[in-house]
C-alpha cells in the first residue's frame, strides 16, 4: 500500500495552522498538539528533500544566547532541574522557525485569519468576565474530559457600588499578567479591515488593570505615532493622559504607589542574590531556592536574565533583541499594504510586550512564549518574501 504523503502533509499542515491559531488562547494542550502536526508535516517535508537552509539573521544571537544560558544551569549545583528550566521555557523558539519553513502566503493569511478572531472571542469573554462577573473558566486536558470550573476573579474596584473585575480569559492563568491581549490587540488590528474587533480587545487590556500591560502599551503608541505617523502633539497628549489614569486610579488592595514600591522591593532582592553570582547566575528556575521564598523568578524579562544567567547570559539575550530590531528597521521590500501592516503590527506587539517586561516576566507563561516567537517569525518571513497576494480577512476585499 502506497503512502500518500502530499496529502498527509497538505493535512498535518492545515490542521497545525489552525490548532496552534486557536489554542493560543485557548490551552497549552492543544498548543502541544498542534506542534505535532506541524513537526509531521516538516518531517515529511525533510523527507522529501524539500528543505533548504533559511538564514533569519537570528541564529548566531540565539545561538550565543542558549550557550550561555545552558553553561549557566549546567554550573547551577542542580543541573536537571535548570536545564528542565531552560529547555520548559525556550524549546517554543521552535515556533519562529515553524514560521519560516512551513508558511506560505495562503497558510500565513489562514493563520492570522483563525487568530484574530480567536483573540476576539477571548476578549469579548474577558470583557464580560470584568464588567460581569461571568463565573466560570474552561479546563481542557487531552487526558481528561472538558470542564468548566469558577475562575479566581478579584474584584479591582467598584463603580457606584458595582463590582469591576480582573478579567483571567478563557482558561484563567495566562490572562492574570495579560501579556497575550497586549500583543493580540495590535495584531487583531492589522487583521482586520473593520477596527471594532480591536476595541474589544483595546477594552479588556484595559480591564486586565495591569499596569505593566499599560506601560508596554503606551510604549508602543508612542512609537507608532512619533516615528511612523510623526505626530508629536498627539504622542504628548496621549502620554499626559495615561499617566494622569495611572496617577488617580485606585483599588482596594492596591495603587500605583503600591506597585511601584513592590517593583523597587523586587529589584533589590534580585540584586542582592545577582551579587552572589554575577557572571553566570544561579541558573535557571533557583531563583525561588536562594531568595527566601520569595516569586518564582525575578518579576522582570531583564532581571530575570541578569539574576538566573548572569552577565553573558543577559548580553547575549540583549543582543538578539538588537539583532532582532536591526532586522525589523531594515528597509522593507516591496508588499502589498495588508502584509506591511501585518509586519509593523507584529513588531509593535513584540515591542509592547519587551517593555512590559520591565516589570513583568512574560516569558514564563507558555502561552506569552509561542505568541512571542510565532510573532518573531511572521516579522521575518514577511521580511524576507516578496508577496503580492493581499493579506486581508474582509471576504469584499479577498
Amino acid at each position: 500500500m502506497k503512502i500518500n504523503t502530499d496529502k498527509i502533509y497538505k493535512q498535518s499542515l492545515n490542521w497545525g495552522i489552525i490548532l496552534l491559531a486557536v489554542s493560543i488562547t485557548f490551552s497549552i494542550t492543544l498548543m502541544n498538539v498542534a506542534f505535532g502536526f506541524l513537526s509531521l508535516a516538516f518531517a515529511i517535508k525533510l523527507f522529501k528533500k524539500d528543505v533548504k537552509f533559511i538564514s533569519t539573521g537570528l541564529e548566531i544571537p540565539l545561538g550565543i544566547f542558549l550557550f550561555f544560558y545552558i553553561l549557566s544551569a549546567l554550573i547551577s549545583g542542580n543541573t536537571l532541574n535548570s536545564l528542565k528550566t531552560v529547555i520548559n521555557n525556550y524549546w517554543y523558539i521552535l515556533h519562529l522557525y515553524v514560521i519560516i519553513y512551513l508558511f506560505g502566503q495562503q497558510e500565513l493569511r489562514k493563520f492570522v485569519k483563525i487568530l484574530g478572531w480567536s483573540a476576539f472571542a477571548v476578549a469579548v469573554f474577558t470583557v464580560l468576565q470584568s464588567l460581569g462577573g461571568l463565573n466560570f473558566t474552561l479546563h481542557f486536558n487531552i487526558n481528561s474530559t472538558i470542564k468548566f470550573a469558577p475562575p479566581i476573579l478579584t474584584k479591582f474596584t467598584e463603580i457606584c457600588g458595582y463590582p469591576i473585575y480582573i478579567g483571567t480569559g478563557i482558561i484563567g492563568q495566562h490572562m492574570r499578567s495579560a501579556g497575550q491581549i497586549l500583543m493580540l490587540f495590535f495584531f487583531t488590528y492589522a487583521a482586520f479591515k473593520k477596527k471594532w474587533p480591536a476595541v474589544i480587545l483595546f477594552i479588556a487590556l484595559i480591564l486586565s488593570f495591569s499596569f505593566s500591560v499599560w506601560f508596554g502599551f503606551l510604549i508602543a503608541f508612542l512609537w507608532y505615532l512619533l516615528v511612523r505617523k510623526k505626530k508629536f502633539i498627539t504622542a504628548a497628549v496621549s502620554t499626559l493622559m495615561v499617566l494622569a489614569v495611572l496617577v488617580y486610579i485606585q483599588a482596594p488592595k492596591r495603587t500605583v504607589k503600591d506597585e511601584i514600591s513592590n517593583k523597587i522591593k523586587d529589584v533589590k532582592i534580585s540584586l542582592k542574590v545577582f551579587t552572589e553570582r554575577p557572571l553566570l547566575g544561579i541558573g535557571a528556575g533557583q531563583y525561588n531556592k536562594v531568595s527566601n521564598g520569595n516569586p518564582s523568578s525575578p518579576q522582570s524579562i531583564y532581571m530575570n536574565m541578569l539574576v538566573e544567567g548572569g552577565i553573558l547570559t543577559f548580553l547575549a539575550f540583549i543582543y538578539f533583541i538588537y539583532t532582532l530590531c536591526k532586522l525589523y528597521l531594515k528597509r522593507l521590500p516591496s508588499l502589498k499594504e495588508r502584509w506591511r501592516e501585518l509586519h509593523i503590527s507584529a513588531w509593535l506587539a513584540l515591542l509592547a510586550i519587551l517593555s512590559a517586561g520591565f516589570f513583568n516576566n512574560f516569558l514564563t507563561y507558555a502561552e506569552n512564549s509561542v505568541l512571542i516567537w510565532t510573532l518573531a517569525g511572521i516579522i521575518i518571513k514577511i521580511k524576507q518574501s516578496r508577496w503580492t497576494h493581499r493579506l486581508i480577512i474582509s471576504k469584499k476585499r479577498s
